[in-house]
């Protein structure tokens, strides 16, 4: 018999921080080919075109002010952009945040995603590597195929204007790391 056994998540005991005024979008990376932070700045202005009540937050290593991904944004825009680089406690930073968005052009089974759904995040990704494994589509998340802005920003766009499917994916997306990938489960496994 062969036992596949998953990454394993701490769930955290901490609530996710709502803010009914604004909605926060975030991604976790470096700034690699292969993260495609340049999908995640695009989907992003054209979102704010439609909503002004929006905020996106980007962390990793590259992601600091004036990084190439800052200077994509227009400066009529910096405002809605925040940039922290690298941290060091990541859940503060999925606790401060709504919606996580992934743009890579390539992944394996990024741990990244799974923390975002095991703090209730709802997760819009491009189905590379295994992230279509994490999340199953329309239920815990949603899936787009690479590069495709108007797909991805229509997703986006459906969980900015309905808080109800935004609320029944970010419960679907704890019940399913529960589930599946607790690490309470992995060490019975």
């Amino acid at each position: 018999k062969i036992y596949v056994i998953n990454n394993g998540i701490e769930l955290s005991p901490n609530k996710r921080k709502e803010n009914k005024n604004i909605i926060r979008f975030c991604t976790v990376g470096k700034d690699t080919k292969a993260k495609n932070l340049d999908l995640f700045i695009k989907v992003a202005l054209k979102l704010l075109k439609e909503h002004k009540k929006l905020h996106f937050n980007l962390c990793g290593r590259d992601l600091v002010m004036h990084s190439r991904i800052e200077n994509m944004v227009p400066d009529s825009y910096k405002s809605f952009f925040t940039f922290h680089g690298e941290l060091n406690h990541i859940n503060n930073f999925f606790m401060d945040n709504d919606i996580y968005l992934s743009t890579s052009d390539s992944e394996g089974s990024p741990n990244a995603i799974l923390e975002a759904m095991s703090f209730g995040l709802v997760v819009v990704a491009t189905d590379v590597g295994g992230v279509g494994e994490l999340i199953k589509h329309n239920y815990s998340g949603f899936l787009t195929p690479t590069n495709n802005v108007n797909q991805i920003f229509n997703f986006c766009n459906r969980l900015v204007s309905d808080k109800n499917l935004k609320r029944n994916i970010s419960k679907n997306a704890i019940a399913q790391i529960n589930t599946y990938y607790s690490t309470k489960d992995m060490a019975n496994k």
